[in-house]
């Protein structure tokens, strides 16, 4: 199970404890099935750019990203909101296994559905890939990772 270090930019800790891997039950139709949520350090990181500054280099598992704040702001709603996937609409993106979801709270969330072990009788792996605040009429469905 994957877990993200905290990092200090500026002066200021950001804390990723809100991104470690948990479960819960969400009943949807009368059915409830168990959830088991993981997240991609994409929610909290964007592709390193000549505008990023060295202190914004995020290591993990032997590779570099860097720390976006907006980006982890956003994530810091992700709990709450995948918690609420029986209010949302989920969308196939049509492409491989990801899916696509838009709350009623206007974020775009990614995520894939995991097959195999982890997805054993009635608990689903989710693998939360990206969020993003959309805007008002904004119908794209192509995120930048």
């Amino acid at each position: 199970m994957t877990q993200f270090r905290s990092t200090k930019i500026h002066g200021k800790t950001y804390h990723l404890d809100h991104l470690k891997p948990r479960r819960f039950d969400l009943t949807i139709n009368t059915k409830t099935v168990g959830i088991e949520v993981h997240y991609s350090w994409h929610v909290f990181t964007e592709a390193i750019t000549t505008e990023n500054t060295p202190d914004l280099r995020y290591n993990h598992q032997g590779k570099s990203r860097a720390f976006s704040i907006e980006r982890y702001e956003q994530s810091e709603l992700l709990p709450s909101l995948i918690e609420k996937l029986d209010h949302c609409l989920v969308y196939h993106s049509g492409r491989e296994n990801y899916f696509l979801s838009k709350t009623y709270l206007r974020f775009r969330i990614m995520f894939s559905l995991l097959h195999g072990p982890c997805a054993v009788g009635r608990m689903f792996t989710l693998f939360l890939m990206f969020c993003q605040r959309t805007q008002r009429n904004d119908r794209s469905t192509s995120p930048r990772l």
